[in-house]
């Protein structure tokens, strides 16, 4: 069903907050990777305020839906969601990335809650989140899984098996969404490796494609 008007600026408003929380953790940290962690923001803001079914006081609810960040370098962006939605306590985002804290740059889903895999290097997490949509369906669960990839990190070959191996075992409870800033740590996506045409790579590969009219472009795909 399509979000109502005011749905999206509810939305939207949530979406300007968290932006404004990753800034301060960011400061409280002594930096992050807080441009990528901006950019997917919006998506982050639909799946956990509006889409994802959870009860952020189980942590471990077997019945939840689960999200996986394959661009884990956008913890300081992921962190301030989980702390928003109540998963533990604001006052700990303080010491994100301090010594002894349980926030590192890469959150940890044996640290943090509400994190169901722990990210980083990337071109990982797309597999990852099509063994849990597969394990759904071995044990006849009905909750879906999401996974949020870089636009940089398609370059690694390992997205495309896990996006070939999704559409060969027609896994149709997987979501993938790519966060199309067009930047890399290196520079421009086009300049360092051309992506385009991004979406009709990925229909090719037999996913359904929809882009999001938004300025950062975040595409979604399924299976």
């Amino acid at each position: 069903m399509p979000l109502s008007a005011e749905e999206i600026r509810s939305l939207q408003a949530k979406a300007k907050q968290i932006r404004c929380d990753m800034v301060d953790v960011t400061v409280w940290a002594g930096g992050a990777h807080i441009g990528g962690a901006l950019s997917m923001t919006d998506v982050l803001t639909a799946l956990y305020y509006h889409y994802l079914n959870l009860r952020p006081a189980e942590p471990g609810w077997p019945d939840r839906d689960r999200f996986v960040l394959s661009k884990g370098h956008g913890g300081v962006g992921f962190a301030p969601v989980l702390a928003d939605k109540g998963y533990f306590d604001k006052e700990l985002l303080k010491e994100f990335n301090h010594f002894k804290s349980p926030f590192g740059m890469h959150l940890d889903g044996n640290k943090v809650p509400g994190v169901d895999a722990s990210t980083g290097s990337l071109g990982h997490g797309l597999s990852m989140a099509l063994g849990m949509a597969l394990g759904a369906r071995f044990q006849k669960q009905t909750w879906r899984t999401y996974c949020l990839l870089g636009d940089g990190e398609c370059d690694e070959g390992s997205v495309w098996e896990a996006a070939m191996a999704a559409h060969h075992f027609k896994v149709d409870t997987l979501t993938a969404f790519v966060d199309r800033n067009q930047m890399m740590i290196d520079g421009r996506t086009e300049d360092i490796m051309s992506l385009e045409p991004l979406a009709a790579k990925w229909t090719a590969f037999g996913w359904r494609c929809a882009r999001s009219t938004a300025t950062t472009s975040p595409r979604s795909a399924r299976p």
